[in-house]
C-alpha cells in the first residue's frame, strides 16, 4: 500500500510551478460510500474514469465515455476541481494540487512505496506545514466536506531561490531526456547553451 505525505504550498509558489512545468486540468465527483470502498468519478482533458478504491487503498480504474461520466457527475455528493502539477524531487514525484472547487487550496502530495521511503524524504524548504495526519486533507474529504485549509505562509527569499533552483533541475532533467532519446532530434545550439549553463550553475 503506498504512503503518502502532504503539505501545504504557498499559491504564489504553485502558481510558479504550475507556469515553469505546465499542469493538468481534473475534476472529481465523490460518491457517499462507507470506509470499505470508495467510489468517485474522474474527468480529465481527454478521458473519464470510473474509480473504485478499497480500504487497503488498492483502486480499480474503468474508463468511461467522457458523456456519461459526465451525466453520473451530477448525482455526485460533492466536487472538486483542481490543476495538477508534477515535478521530480529527491527521488519522489510530487504531485501539486491547486484547488479551485470548492475553494481555493494548494496541497502538495508526494507518494511512496513503503514507511522508509516516506520517513527518509527530507521536504524541502518551499513546502508548507505538513497535513499528513490532519483529518480530512484528503481530496475525498475535500469534495464532501468543502475543506478550507487557507493558512499564511510567508515567502522568504530564500524559498524563492530554492524554488527557482528546483525548476532549473526539471528543466535540465528535460533536456537531458530529450538529448538522450534516440528518436529526438539533437538539441538545438539554444537547448545546448542552456544545458551547459545550468549545469556550470
Amino acid at each position: 500500500m503506498p504512503v503518502v505525505r502532504r503539505f501545504l504550498i504557498a499559491p504564489a509558489l504553485a502558481r510558479l510551478i504550475r507556469r515553469s512545468v505546465g499542469a493538468s486540468r481534473l475534476a472529481e465527483a465523490h460518491m457517499p460510500t462507507g470506509p470499505a470502498r470508495h467510489v468517485h468519478i474522474q474527468i480529465a482533458e481527454d478521458a473519464a474514469h470510473l474509480v473504485l478504491t478499497t480500504a487497503d487503498g488498492a483502486s480499480e480504474r474503468c474508463p468511461l465515455p467522457t458523456a456519461q461520466a459526465e451525466a453520473l457527475a451530477e448525482a455526485a455528493a460533492g466536487h472538486v476541481a483542481y490543476d495538477r502539477s508534477e515535478v521530480a524531487l529527491d527521488g519522489a514525484v510530487l504531485r501539486i494540487d491547486s484547488f479551485t472547487v470548492p475553494g481555493p487550496l494548494d496541497i502538495a502530495e508526494a507518494s511512496f512505496a513503503d514507511d522508509a521511503g516516506a520517513c527518509a524524504f527530507a521536504a524541502p524548504v518551499w513546502l508548507g506545514p505538513e497535513i499528513t495526519h490532519e483529518p480530512h486533507c484528503d481530496t475525498r474529504s475535500i469534495a464532501l466536506h468543502s475543506l478550507s485549509l487557507a493558512a499564511e505562509m510567508p515567502i522568504t527569499d530564500a524559498i524563492i531561490d530554492a524554488v527557482l533552483d528546483m525548476l532549473d533541475q526539471q528543466e535540465l532533467r528535460a533536456l537531458l531526456g530529450r538529448a538522450r532519446s534516440a528518436e529526438a532530434p539533437a538539441p538545438t545550439g539554444e537547448d545546448q547553451d542552456r544545458m551547459d549553463a545550468a549545469v556550470a550553475a
